[in-house]
């Protein structure tokens, strides 16, 4: 619209006052006017296009014809004086000709520039959504380990407690990492499952306090001997996770019960969490009835303070069982002084008690440091939870702490003191073959507890 009423109008004033311009200087603008117009038709048309094309040759036109004499010409004549009009009028067409089709591709350019824009916005968006996803997966993992990691160090606690303690602390464990909103221990005695502790029960007549052998219940945990969800407990009692607490012996000592909880937190991982803590609360159990609190002095050795090699047997049976069944990182690091039959007896326990403080400050509190054979190995230290990578970072700065204290317990005082280390870890398949491990697990020894979870997984 403004170029209708405002820029056609002055281009053609434009040239018509700079015309009377001319004139009055006596000058004549005549000779280029024609080419003024050429040039206002080109620039109109390549600008707006077809139609301003057409309108702006159209009014050159009809302004460059004589109106007062057209009358008096002869045809030839006539023809002559009516050919720049139909010359602007064909410039005209052409311009927005050329102009439409330049638009045309040039739309089409726009339209292709835009599609890809807006793919490449789309593309953004997914991969955006895959780095939300991928970081999500990754919190996820982390914070999967860190509960398995925090419940295993939580679960250790229960090796220094009394049998009574550990009914109590069980329910805890269940509501702090599982997020259960009501559970409960029962234990086997009597041929019946008597309630040992619960926790979050509305009221104490919430849920029976005794299963005897014909409860559905009793037997069926008697019958399969591996946790029960939720669909195989239907019909047969109101909870959702029952976990059975079974002996080496393969006996029922009691179940694990979870009578209520978020269907949030009620996924495959969590009966991977139950069956752990099933697991280590038997074995603390057996220990607590087995030792009891006279016994915890025999387990350490009296000149270092750590654990006797006898535990440390007992332990790694233990800790190689956890790491098949739940596919975990454990090394077992090995320390030998060299020359250690070269000092005399009030030097050697002056030097493996040195070694062992060392080491303990170096080392994780979940950590487990024994004392050797004797006859090869100083020290034999059990590391859940740690890659061979990591073991080599603590013999690292142990080796570091040892030698910069510069013992010298040889008689030729230019002799210091070194250990050597040795590894042996489950990430490179070392520690199932390592001799002394053989010798305490033999190598046919199976556990077909990984064999339950994954048939439980797979029905679930």
């Amino acid at each position: 619209m403004r170029v209708l009423i405002l820029e056609i109008p002055l281009f053609f004033l434009f040239i018509e006052g700079f015309e009377l311009y001319l004139q009055t200087v006596q000058l004549s603008l005549a000779p280029f006017k024609d080419h003024l117009y050429w040039l206002g038709i080109l620039g109109f048309g390549y600008v707006y296009g077809f139609s301003i094309s057409v309108l702006t040759a159209s009014i050159a036109g009809l302004v460059t014809i004589n109106w007062r004499g057209i009358h008096d010409l002869y045809a030839i004549q006539l023809a002559s004086e009516l050919s720049p009009p139909f010359l602007f009028l064909l410039e005209g067409i052409l311009v927005g000709i050329f102009f439409n089709r330049d638009q045309s591709s040039l739309a089409e350019a726009q339209t292709t520039v835009d599609d890809l824009t807006n793919r490449v916005t789309d593309m953004e968006g997914d991969r955006q959504r895959l780095i939300e996803a991928n970081l999500a997966l990754e919190k996820k993992a982390v914070s999967r380990e860190d509960t398995v990691l925090t419940l295993y160090e939580s679960a250790q606690k229960l090796g220094s407690l009394e049998v009574k303690e550990i009914f109590e602390h069980i329910p805890s464990l269940l509501t702090d990492y599982l997020h259960a909103e009501s559970c409960s221990i029962y234990i086997h005695e009597n041929h019946q499952l008597v309630l040992a502790s619960q926790k979050n029960w509305d009221n104490d007549e919430q849920y029976p306090r005794v299963y005897d052998q014909n409860h559905p219940l009793y037997k069926l945990v008697q019958q399969k001997k591996r946790i029960l969800s939720e669909r195989e407990l239907e019909g047969v009692d109101d909870s959702i996770i029952t976990a059975p607490l079974i002996t080496q012996e393969q006996q029922v000592y009691g179940i694990l019960k979870i009578e209520q909880i978020s269907f949030m937190n009620l996924h495959p991982a969590s009966f991977q969490i139950i069956q752990m803590l099933s697991d280590w609360t038997i074995k603390a159990l057996e220990n607590a009835q087995s030792f009891g609190a006279s016994k915890k002095a025999q387990v350490h050795d009296e000149e270092t303070g750590a654990y006797t090699f006898f535990y440390f047997k007992e332990r790694l049976q233990r800790e190689i069982r956890l790491a098949r069944r739940y596919n975990l990182d454990l090394s077992v690091l090995f320390v030998s002084v060299m020359n250690f039959d070269l000092m005399d007896k009030e030097t050697q326990n002056t030097v493996l008690r040195i070694i062992y403080r060392v080491i303990e400050f170096q080392v994780r509190g979940d950590d487990i440091i024994t004392r050797g054979d004797d006859e090869k190995y100083q020290f034999c230290l059990i590391l859940p939870f740690t890659s061979m990578e990591g073991v080599e970072m603590g013999i690292e700065r142990c080796t570091k702490e040892i030698v910069g204290y510069e013992f010298k317990p040889f008689k030729n005082e230019d002799d210091l003191l070194l250990l050597t280390w040795e590894v042996a870890s489950t990430g490179d398949q070392s520690l199932f073959v390592h001799p002394v491990v053989l010798d305490i697990i033999p190598e046919d020894a199976h556990d077909r507890t990984d064999e339950m979870i994954a048939r439980l997984l797979s029905e679930n």
